[in-house]
């Protein structure tokens, strides 16, 4: 979400609905940037983790499909500036050269960096609509595929 905008929100569920916006297009750019980062791994279990996390990304952009749906809208992308941002930087990690474990580590911590944070937030002001999906909220996946990426050695 933009902190200086020109949106009107007359109401929780034009918030809500504006998080969602900017949450797809978020999964959407993840989507588009895994792929690249499971073939900048050196690891095989770190480019399988990255695979996976690809597959549980797809079901949060379908997710949000329902959502929108739910609320009698078509989905909409809402620029995400910043995963518009992570992304870059984790493109530099991608590009990085030398240590081939080390550069898995940056990978690692370009991902972990993804959009949580913003899941989270939107989660906490679903129970407030109604119509809301219950169990919108991936953190725990992500968390998952991190914590065995980071257990296992090449």
């Amino acid at each position: 979400m933009r902190l200086f905008t020109s949106l009107e929100f007359n109401s929780l569920e034009d918030l809500f609905l504006e998080q969602i916006g900017d949450l797809y297009d978020a999964e959407q750019r993840l989507t588009q940037a895994l792929p690249k980062m499971a073939d900048a791994a050196h690891s095989p279990a770190l480019k399988s983790a990255f695979q996976t996390h690809l597959r549980e990304t797809k079901g949060h952009v379908s997710r949000l499909e329902r959502i929108f749906k739910q609320f009698g809208k078509t989905p909409e992308r809402e620029t995400c500036a910043a995963m518009k941002g992570l992304i870059s930087e984790g493109e530099d990690m991608i590009n990085a050269t030398g240590d081939p474990h080390v550069k898995d580590a940056a990978l690692i911590a370009a991902a972990n960096a993804s959009s949580i944070t913003k899941w989270r937030a939107t989660a906490q002001s679903a129970p407030l609509q109604k119509n809301s999906v219950a169990a919108m909220s991936p953190a725990n996946s992500r968390r998952r595929w991190t914590k065995k990426a980071m257990r296992t050695k090449s």
